[in-house]
């Protein structure tokens, strides 16, 4: 699992609201995920770019990782928003295998600078709470859309991928894409 950027999809359930957000995130969906990340690992040789200069993994072997979130506070560091709940952000995880779906982002097709640099000038935007109203149901779709901005977290690291309409991806068919990426690259 080391020496390589990879995309990690959320599996499990958390307590509270955040676990009532994740189901919903799933129905609306039709997914086995609800949240998105890029993982950045020793090697990807982007320490520079990281909030403390260091991609060695931290206590309980977590590792920085790059999302949004509607449940984080936006650090001190952060250029936009320091102390604001949701938005981009970089964060370190304790991955727990079972709870999450770890997929290699290849390197001949991504680049960790880009994507790291990606969040470092983006953190602090807001988290895009319209666009998950979106995901509800087609008709929302009328109504709601996706906030100049502000960021789901499939949205942003598809955005910190290089790809174009990241808005239309979610927790749920950004996966098969990456398959499908590392199958023809």
């Amino acid at each position: 699992l080391r020496g390589f950027m990879k995309l990690i999809s959320y599996t499990g359930t958390r307590p509270g609201i955040q676990g009532v957000g994740s189901f919903a995130v799933r129905l609306g969906t039709n997914s086995l995920y609800s949240h998105t990340e890029i993982m950045f690992e020793p090697g990807d040789g982007v320490d520079h770019l990281m909030p403390d200069n260091n991609l060695q993994p931290g206590d309980n072997g977590a590792l920085w990782c790059a999302s949004s979130s509607t449940g984080d506070r936006m650090p001190a560091w952060s250029t936009k928003r320091a102390g604001k709940l949701g938005g981009v952000r970089f964060k370190r995880i304790a991955l727990k295998p079972e709870h999450w779906f770890i997929q290699d982002l290849p390197r001949d097709i991504f680049d960790p600078h880009a994507t790291a640099q990606w969040f470092v000038v983006n953190q602090g935007l807001a988290y895009d709470y319209r666009h998950i109203a979106s995901f509800v149901s087609a008709p929302m779709n009328l109504i709601f859309s996706h906030g100049v901005d502000h960021y789901t977290c499939t949205e942003c690291t598809a955005a910190a991928l290089g790809f174009a309409q990241s808005e239309r991806f979610h927790p749920g068919n950004f996966p098969p894409v990456i398959e499908r990426i590392g199958l023809i690259g």
